[in-house]
């Protein structure tokens, strides 16, 4: 099994007409992400995205540049720390089911 992975979320209406969602993701080196999104009506999603990318630059949100998606990010890392766990002996355990 991979992990440990923290994760936490929650929503707010601050500054912005419509409602924002966050994931914060903690790695076990302490390393994080934070995902921040917004839901809005299709009709208004041109705005919402000029919005909320304006509401993000305002209070220095940084952007970033690789996108990658947070199970990437903790994927990667934790795959990574395979061959250590596996040289000082540790069992590294599948989830039933997947390969």
């Amino acid at each position: 099994m991979l992990g440990p992975l923290k994760a936490s979320a929650g929503s707010s209406r601050q500054g912005l007409p419509w409602p924002i969602t966050a994931e914060l993701w903690t790695r076990e080196d302490k390393d994080r992400l934070m995902e921040v999104s917004i839901k809005a009506p299709v009709v208004q999603a041109a705005v919402a995205i000029g919005g909320f990318m304006a509401f993000l630059a305002e209070v220095g949100a940084e952007h970033d540049v690789e996108q990658q998606t947070k199970t990437r990010w903790a994927l990667d890392y934790y795959a990574a720390r395979l061959p250590a766990l596996a040289a000082r002996g540790r069992t590294v355990t599948a989830i039933p089911g997947r390969p």
